[in-house]
């Protein structure tokens, strides 16, 4: 093989890595945190989970019910 294909070979290699690289450090460097493509190299500051709390609980579970009618009931009368 040519140095051009050489070079080719190696730039389809490095692109997908350079690209998710330069993505991460640009995120990084416009202040975003905990959202990034790679993990964080700096400390996580203790306290920055947040925690639910005692007077606000998790809001309930919604029920659906299967025996509510269905809003094109007529429709579906005439399908049948």
């Amino acid at each position: 093989m040519n140095a051009v294909q050489e070079y080719a070979l190696l730039f389809v290699a490095v692109a997908p890595v350079a690209t998710i690289a330069m993505t991460n450090l640009l995120l990084l460097l416009a202040g975003e945190r905990g959202t990034l493509l790679l993990p964080d190299p700096r400390p996580r500051a203790a306290g920055t989970v947040p925690v639910r709390a005692a007077g606000n609980p998790a809001p309930a579970p919604v029920r659906v019910s299967a025996t509510a009618a269905a809003a094109n009931d007529e429709m579906a009368r005439r399908a049948a």
